[in-house]
């Protein structure tokens, strides 16, 4: 659930994290200049200003940040302004910042077209001081308030307008970034209040613009990130080198008291409004070569939802909490890595408006729903994804091999609890990429599936009290009966199924051939 507000707090923090930082000697104002442009280089772009001395450091003016975009796509620039890097006579320096600047942000397409944008910011009691040394610096910055405005004009005709403004309160922030073999950047910060406000609008057809507009609220917030990366820098259009070469991140963070709201307007007229509140949520990513890990529990969430269908009338729930886990390889390789995928959702309860809606008379149980799926295996790739330049070319490539062959799957656990009724599950199967005929295409299985389920029969009855009619219960019963056996073990109102493929290709229901 990372959202717009903690990427920009985060942007904040990392304007210095890859400059390339031993602690005990003293650092120059020209250190500091320097290792900026050491970092921008080091994704492939360019730092220059109008510059010069002065008795106690530098004043850089006409600060400007140019980039070339990858598959001649176009090119970035973004004029910094001015800023001061003073020598504090201990061996720090200290960056100052005017109290209320304006960055200009341009993007001109290789067609000579050019859309831009200014970002104007002002603060209370900010503070950026660097020490250290050029092997070692140690980047610390706080901030009693911080804001920032974001307008963006001459953008393509269906986008009328893009306007985003934020503030940040009690900001505190550190990066740690050291130079050797590799470049690695350390990186802790924390907010105690974030405000984001975002408006768009849009025009599609003749019925008017449409307008989304988003307010963003927190509390604390806050987050660490690591990163290393080759001295020779980051490959934006090949992003598998850059693993290969040694580069990885792994970021964390954590925001108490979360709350979003939305409303889509066209014409003066609502069409949609939705919120989404947590009490706490963590995110949490971790990319090298060996692959991405993304993982993030939240608690006490609420979700509301209003259409024009029922104005005022706003349908929701709650869930006490919700984990979500994903894992997969990024890189071509020979031999299979791990994939996997695991959602916990505990405890999720619908408003008595949304019940109304389908049980009016409260037939059905209404306990708290929850749901566990956990699923693990390996899979490989025979293309390299993330050189972006050469995937077409890989693709035609490839001749009888699958772009992503699966090499196992497990399911671990399957619960799904609701409306009285529970179904359970377990389950392993391996692939064989080298038979695509047994199945049509697809690397033929083999293993087996067993699924349970307690309390379908009593669903069943009370369905038509719902308002279901009786010959679709009846049937759907039926097949039930037919694809299932009795599961006496836990209880009478208890079914199993057990689907199994076999080596050679034939698949089995409850010992029953198939196919």
């Amino acid at each position: 659930m990372q959202t717009l507000a903690t990427r920009l707090t985060s942007a904040v923090f990392l304007g210095a994290t890859l400059l390339p930082g031993s602690a005990f000697a003293d650092l120059s104002a020209n250190d500091v200049w320097q290792h900026f442009q050491q970092s921008s280089a080091s994704v492939g772009g360019t730092l220059s200003a109008k510059m010069s001395e002065r008795g106690d450091g530098l004043a850089l003016e006409s600060v400007t940040f140019n980039l070339t975009l990858p598959f001649d796509s176009g090119m970035v620039s973004m004029d910094l302004g001015a800023f001061d890097l003073i020598d504090m006579g201990d061996g720090r320096v200290e960056m100052v910042l005017p109290e209320k600047e304006l960055y200009a942000l341009t993007y001109t397409d290789t067609d000579g077209e050019s859309f831009s944008g200014n970002v104007s910011m002002s603060h209370q009691g900010f503070t950026n001081t660097f020490s250290g040394s050029p092997e070692e610096i140690v980047f610390d910055q706080k901030a009693d308030r911080l804001d920032l405005e974001f307008d963006i004009n001459g953008l393509p005709e269906e986008i009328q307008g893009f306007a985003m403004n934020g503030s940040y309160l009690g900001l505190v922030g550190q990066s740690v970034t050291r130079t050797g073999e590799m470049i690695s950047s350390d990186v802790t910060f924390s907010v105690e209040e974030q405000n984001i406000t975002v408006s768009q609008t849009m025009s599609f057809d003749d019925a008017g613009p449409l307008t989304v507009e988003s307010v963003l609220k927190s509390a604390r917030m806050e987050g660490s990130m690591r990163m290393v990366s080759p001295t020779t820098g980051i490959d934006l259009a090949n992003l598998a080198k850059s693993l290969r070469d040694g580069f990885e991140m792994e970021a964390n963070y954590l925001i108490d008291s979360y709350s979003s709201n939305q409303v889509t307007s066209q014409g003066g007229t609502v069409m949609m409004a939705q919120s989404t509140s947590a009490k706490n949520y963590d995110t949490t990513m971790k990319v090298d070569a060996t692959g991405v890990v993304i993982s993030g529990p939240a608690d006490d969430l609420r979700i509301e939802m209003e259409t024009p269908m029922m104005p005022g009338l706003p349908l929701g729930g709650n869930i006490a909490s919700v984990t979500a886990t994903m894992q997969a390889p990024l890189l071509a390789d020979n031999s299979f890595g791990p994939v996997a995928f695991n959602l916990d959702l505990n405890g999720l309860t619908l408003d008595d408006m949304v019940w109304a809606m389908g049980d009016p008379a409260g037939a059905l149980p209404r306990d708290p729903i929850h749901l566990t799926l956990d699923l693990s295996g390996t899979l490989k790739h025979n293309v390299e994804w993330l050189d972006f330049a050469n995937v077409e070319a890989s693709l035609e490539a490839l001749g009888d091999l699958l772009p992503v062959e699966p090499g196992s799957a497990t399911l671990n656990a399957l619960r799904l609890s609701a409306v009285g009724a529970e179904i359970t599950g377990e389950g392993a199967f391996t692939f064989d990429s080298s038979d695509l005929e047994t199945f049509d295409g697809f690397p033929r299985p083999e293993g087996k599936l067993t699924l349970r389920a307690k309390g379908l029969t009593a669903l069943s009855q009370k369905l038509e009290q719902v308002g279901i009619p009786a010959e679709q219960i009846v049937g759907s019963m039926m097949m039930l009966d037919m694809f299932t056996a009795a599961d006496t073990a836990n209880g009478d109102d208890a079914r199993v199924t057990e689907i199994e493929v076999t080596a050679d290709g034939s698949v089995f229901s409850n010992g029953m051939q198939l196919k």
